[in-house]
C-alpha cells in the first residue's frame, strides 16, 4: 500500500486533528505506547525532548522550514519512505517515529542532532 502524501497539510488548528482536540498528554502517552512496542522505552525521554522543540507538541505547527508537517515535523520525502496514510495524523507521526528511532534514525531530526 503506497502511503498518501499531501500536496498541502489540511487546514486544522495546533491543537486539533480533523476536529479532535489532541492533546500533549495523549500524545505523551501513545509516545510512550509506541517507543515501549518497539522496545525502545529508553529513549523516551530523548523523544519527548525532540518533538518538544520540533513543534511544541502542536498537530499543526508552523513547519520550521516550509517542508516539515505536523507533530514530529516530517517532511513529505521521509513520509513517502517510511510513513503510512496521512502525513498530519499525529499518532501515525508518533508510531513512524518510534520505527525510525527503533532503526537508529534518529539523525533525521534537527532537535535530535542539535542542528537546531
Amino acid at each position: 500500500m503506497q502511503p498518501t502524501v499531501p500536496e498541502k497539510p489540511p487546514l486544522t488548528d495546533s491543537r486539533h486533528y480533523l476536529g479532535i482536540y489532541v492533546s500533549k498528554q495523549g500524545l505523551t502517552e501513545a509516545l510512550e505506547s509506541a517507543f515501549a512496542k518497539y522496545g525502545i522505552l529508553e529513549q523516551l525521554p530523548v523523544a519527548i525532548q525532540t518533538i518538544q522543540c520540533e513543534s511544541g507538541f502542536q498537530v499543526d505547527p508552523l513547519p520550521h522550514n516550509s517542508i516539515s508537517w505536523g507533530v514530529a515535523q516530517f517532511t513529505p520525502s521521509t513520509w513517502k519512505d517510511y510513513g503510512y496514510g496521512d502525513i498530519m495524523n499525529p499518532y501515525a507521526q508518533i508510531n513512524v517515529m518510534a520505527m525510525m528511532w527503533s532503526r537508529g534514525l534518529q539523525g533525521r531530526w534537527d532537535c535530535y542532532t542539535g542542528k537546531r
